[in-house]
């Protein structure tokens, strides 16, 4: 589907080369994404990594400040060039042999970006088996999008923001995610949901300046009901069968 649109495919790595940044500030509903998200995976990767063998699927450079050897990888070399183990490329077409890792790393809204169903795939087939990937993407569930087409379907192409830059990313249905990772012999061991309050704020006034004042207290509201349903992100922990 993402790879059949040239349009968002060049636009992807025109966006990313130009406007995406993992260490710097970019505006307070990115900044508190950037928190949730380095935080649960550094507590994650100590609590469910499965082995020495990390892979950081489109990391930007980023650790997580996981202190461990990870081999990065990512589209463009300059992001990763400060790396010892790194690896140029997709997430849709990894460079590196069947079962060559232990645990995956794939978060700050990567999948948003690329091909799901080939994504997901090939996150299987470089983990080992019993091996662990930690993955996050938008909803399209998310509050944000509630009077636009496409709020809570499988798999939309939606307008959003980055700072200042309006962008397009593919936003996805729970649903549709947890049948890509049962497909591909994966279990949820874990989840997290944030953004949820936050979500109905920004719905309301456009402004993610205002939203992000409304995220006190989003890492208990955002996994109960009804809040947990309307949250803007999703990141897991999730297991390969031991029998893939």
């Amino acid at each position: 589907m993402i790879e059949h649109d040239g349009a968002f495919v060049e636009g992807r790595r025109k966006f990313y080369e130009e406007q995406y940044r993992i260490a710097e500030s970019i505006d307070p509903w990115h900044d508190f994404s950037q928190k949730v998200v380095h935080s649960t995976t550094h507590e994650w990767y100590y609590r469910y990594a499965r082995g020495p063998r990390t892979l950081n699927a489109g990391s930007g450079g980023s650790e997580y400040g996981i202190v461990e050897p990870m081999t990065h990888l990512d589209l463009f070399e300059s992001r990763i060039s400060h790396c010892a183990q790194r690896l140029v490329g997709d997430i849709a077409q990894i460079p590196a042999d069947d079962g060559a890792f232990d645990t995956v790393l794939c978060v700050g809204s990567v999948l948003n970006y690329a091909d799901p169903l080939r994504s997901i795939r090939e996150f299987a087939r470089v983990l080992r088996a019993g091996g662990v990937l930690i993955i996050e993407y938008e909803r399209s569930a998310s509050f944000e999008f509630l009077l636009r087409n496409g709020f809570s379907r499988g798999c939309c192409r939606v307008e959003t923001f980055y700072g200042r830059v309006p962008t397009h990313v593919w936003v996805y249905g729970d649903a549709f995610v947890d049948r890509l990772l049962a497909a591909s012999g994966f279990a949820t061991i874990t989840e997290r949901r944030f953004h949820a309050l936050s979500s109905i704020v920004l719905a309301a006034t456009g402004s993610p300046a205002l939203a992000a004042r409304f995220t006190y207290g989003d890492r208990r509201i955002a996994q109960v009901w009804p809040f947990r349903t309307i949250a803007s992100n999703r990141i897991l922990a999730i297991e390969k069968s031991a029998d893939q």
